[in-house]
């Protein structure tokens, strides 16, 4: 395709060129499941149109970090919404070792065929079978991220992600400064919790599970607001080993409740 080199996806590929500058297919997961290479993205393109994507493997990729085809893997078809945009999640023949990378490409209904997609490493799913995922926001601005899994499996430990609401994945803000170890025993599940200070608004927590061989995996997401807090729930309880009453209305009220009273004294003494 001209220019030479790697060309960028436009939104609502309205470019022209040759192959009409088709837009490629975004690759965000390639890992192994056991019976087959699960292979999961997006393609961004013209609205309400059908596209035939078809997947490679390479040993390496190419410097430019794009393609190639070393060997063809398999395809699957998708159909674009009013959006342009279609999620595809295809499995293709176990072929290939794990370690390599994955590319795809996208072919439209008039045959032109788009450069090779982003290079994705191969690797292998962590196997973690999640409870629950929940996150709540008390007085003070904090938000408590609570999960329990109920078996894992090859699983080193998990990742927390913090985005505002209905943003960009892409914009994601690792939390924890260092992995949060799995306390998995021989496979068994655990229960994890973890406190993040955000600031006020509304936010995203992304959990991802981290394979022992360091491939990662979004596992669940939910929805917090950090707001700022109501005289009634200034008032919080706080469980460190001892109970600590914060009540700020309340102590306002006393307070100018008290100046009252010595002004009124001071007024007295002085008609005295």
């Amino acid at each position: 395709m001209t220019p030479i080199g790697v060309n960028p996806n436009d939104s609502g590929d309205g470019d022209v060129g040759a192959n009409d500058l088709q837009n490629y297919p975004e690759v965000t997961l390639a890992a192994s499941t056991g019976s087959g290479i699960r292979i999961q993205g997006t393609l961004s393109s013209v609205p309400d149109s059908e596209f035939h994507l078809e997947f490679y493997a390479n040993r390496s990729c190419d410097e430019s970090g794009y393609g190639e085809g070393e060997e063809y893997l398999g395809s699957g078809d998708v159909t674009t919404g009013s959006d342009g945009v279609a999620e595809f999640e295809v499995t293709v023949p176990p072929d290939v070792a794990i370690g390599q990378y994955i590319s795809a490409t996208a072919t439209n209904a008039a045959g032109s065929t788009s450069e090779f997609s982003e290079c994705r490493w191969f690797g292998t799913v962590t196997s973690v079978e999640l409870v629950s995922f929940t996150a709540s926001a008390d007085p003070a601005g904090l938000v408590t991220l609570e999960w329990e899994t109920a078996a894992e499996i090859d699983n080193a430990g998990f990742n927390l992600y913090r985005r505002v609401t209905d943003s960009d994945p892409d914009t994601n803000l690792l939390v924890n400064p260092e992995l949060i170890a799995s306390q998995s025993s021989a496979g068994s599940g655990a229960r994890y919790a973890f406190t993040d200070a955000p600031g006020l608004g509304d936010w995203t927590y992304s959990l991802a599970s981290v394979t022992t061989d360091g491939f990662e995996e979004i596992e669940d997401s939910v929805d917090v607001v950090v707001q700022v807090p109501t005289s009634a729930e200034l008032t919080q309880f706080e469980a460190n080993g001892t109970d600590r009453i914060i009540a700020f209305a309340a102590l306002a009220a006393v307070s100018g409740a008290l100046l009252i009273g010595i002004v009124a004294y001071l007024r007295s003494r002085t008609r005295t």
